[in-house]
């Protein structure tokens, strides 16, 4: 996968041109797809390795294990965010905006909001990993309210802080404000495509598709879409040539192998014994 410096975005007239939607589409693919496997894989497959709990099977949805624990469920969460955090650290000491240092940005962002969201998710259904993270305890509803909360919070930092990073390079101008919505936009609608899609095959229930596929996507990841009115278009001069992302044929190859082992794979699930 080749990750060659950007282009600028300003032609000899100085007419704004945006970053490649191939690009930009193939870089949310790989990023989404490595968010849910780090989700499913290293969170819940790592904990049950730790616990010695059965595998059953591992999916784009899920990963089913022979018998229910809490340290398995919190697991998957608690991996997005330290994987987010890591990410966005490393985003922000990126001094120049190629395809990898927006990977990198956008890789931990999706991994946040995914690891910060599942609390309110949970909250707000009845359901899912943290609900049985809290199963049992008492009461259930203020556990309920206090993890809605506490998601609210916690993924409202989440977005606030992507942004901030995101807003650092357009004030030094390593990246022009009118491509944060290229940036942004079809990167949200890519990656919902992609988890609906790899649901669309899950071998649990229909209902996976609504929950596990656009719920997580569709519906965890929309604080891309607050980015670009979160961003003043203010820069500080030219020290950094702003830049937009090129077509780049190697993340474009690689994005349509990951998103076909993605889907017609992990989406139909892997059985583990």
């Amino acid at each position: 996968m080749s990750s060659s410096p950007a282009i600028s975005n300003r032609s000899k007239h100085g007419k704004f041109t945006p970053s490649s939607a191939a690009t930009v589409i193939a870089i949310a693919l790989i990023a989404y797809a490595a968010d849910d496997t780090v989700h499913e894989a290293l969170g819940h497959g790592t904990a049950c390795l730790l616990f010695k709990i059965k595998m059953l099977r591992i999916s784009s949805v899920g990963l089913q294990t022979a018998e229910s624990s809490r340290a398995v469920a919190a697991a998957g969460a608690i991996a997005n965010v330290f994987a987010g955090v890591a990410s966005l650290l490393l985003a922000a000491r990126q001094q120049r905006f190629s395809p990898w240092s927006y990977f990198v940005w956008l890789f931990g962002f999706i991994n946040l909001m995914n690891g910060t969201g599942y609390l309110m998710a949970s909250a707000l259904l009845g359901s899912g990993d943290w609900y049985v993270v809290i199963a049992g305890l008492n009461p259930p509803l203020a556990w309920r309210a206090g993890m809605g909360l506490l998601g609210v919070i916690l993924f409202a930092f989440s977005v606030r802080w992507a942004a901030s990073i995101m807003a650092e390079k357009v004030y030094q101008g390593s990246v022009d404000h009118a491509d944060l919505s290229r940036l942004t936009v079809p990167t949200y609608l890519a990656g919902g495509i992609l988890f609906v899609a790899a649901s669309a095959l899950n071998p649990y229930s229909p209902g996976l598709i609504l929950v596990s596929g656009a719920g997580a996507s569709f519906g965890l990841t929309f604080g891309l879409l607050l980015v670009p009115g979160m961003v003043k278009n203010v820069r500080v001069g030219d020290s950094l040539p702003a830049n937009a992302l090129e077509l780049n044929w190697g993340w474009v190859v690689f994005a349509v192998l990951v998103a076909g082992i993605f889907i017609g794979v992990f989406g139909r699930g892997i059985a583990l014994s």
